[in-house]
């Protein structure tokens, strides 16, 4: 089996992890908000 394969039909990349194949997602970075003294973030 290929440890990575490619669905044409959502363009997700797919990979091999032991029986399963889990997509190959990545979460964008967050800003850092101060949240001031209080924690109110103002």
């Amino acid at each position: 089996m290929e440890q990575y394969i490619f669905d044409k039909n959502n363009g997700l990349w797919y990979e091999l992890q032991g029986d399963y194949y889990i997509p190959c997602l990545a979460v964008p970075a967050e800003e850092e908000t101060p949240i001031g003294i209080w924690g109110s973030g103002t």
